[in-house]
């Protein structure tokens, strides 16, 4: 009997998100160590703390400072919106991220405060695709840092509009499609294999990404899809999958990688 067969279902979930969690904050340490994001304060300028004083029933202010960039607190309609989410927040109105703690008192990670390039506050939604045939992945090589990543981009109005009962869905097919000219859009079986928070180095204590991750095989016969790397990416090809799990990719494309083909 394995340790977790013994703990309640419950108890095991919990361990499991922790795991996964810490995953995930691994590859933003990995990633700070060598690169920040244009426009972004300097690693020595994020801001670190020893502990959050939790004495208060709203979490104290995570402060101004250099590491402050873009809007740095929410417009009156914006904070309205804020509250109307529920999020926990600062004393200046300002949503907290659910993993501020273990970031902020990370050495190898800290924070940046403000919304910095995001478009809202809080959590902002993505999608990305991993398209897997005959032993290849498609990747995309980002303008913004050079690096290589899953196709995926944000959740956009129109994708809301055009197919309500599944935006993520709409918005991660269309994007494959403007980043690597693939459609597949025909290819009913996109299972979700992962959905919720995820790191990338423009996040902040105020503003982060949630993606919705699909898993498109288009199975191991016939020859690779013609690509093109456009919009948003400067490059895309096909990648020997065991290549591209050696590779460091953007943010938590790695991880999301890994729990696509354990899903399978």
């Amino acid at each position: 009997m394995s340790s977790n067969e013994s703990l309640p279902q419950s108890e095991t979930m919990t361990a499991a998100n922790e795991s996964l969690k810490h995953r995930h904050l691994a590859a933003l340490a990995t990633a700070l160590a060598v690169q920040q994001y244009p426009g972004y304060p300097a690693f020595d300028d994020r801001l670190f703390a020893l502990a959050l004083d939790h004495s208060h029933d709203c979490r104290p202010d995570i402060g101004f400072g250099r590491s402050d960039t873009g809007a740095v607190w929410p417009s009156p309609g914006e904070y309205a919106a804020i509250q109307d989410s529920g999020l926990a927040t600062d004393q200046l109105g300002r949503p907290i991220h659910p993993w501020l703690e273990e970031m902020v008192t990370d050495p190898q990670i800290g924070v940046v405060t403000g919304r910095e390039f995001y478009r809202h506050w809080g959590p902002n939604y993505t999608a990305d695709s991993v398209v897997i045939k005959a032993g290849h992945i498609l990747l995309v090589e980002r303008t913004d840092l050079g690096v290589l990543a899953l196709p995926g981009g944000f959740v956009d109005p129109e994708d809301d509009l055009a197919r309500e009962d599944d935006p993520a869905r709409t918005a991660g097919l269309r994007e494959l499609k403007e980043e690597t000219t693939l459609d597949v859009s025909d290819h009913h079986e996109a299972p979700i294999v992962y959905k919720g928070l995820v790191v990338d180095l423009r996040m902040t204590a105020h503003a982060w990404p949630e993606t919705t991750a699909l898993l498109i095989n288009l199975g191991n016969h016939g020859s690779l899809p013609a690509v093109r790397g456009k919009d948003d990416a400067k490059w895309a090809g096909w990648v020997p999958l065991e290549e591209a799990r050696q590779s460091r990719l953007f943010g938590s494309h790695n991880l999301i990688i890994e729990l696509a083909l354990a899903s399978q």
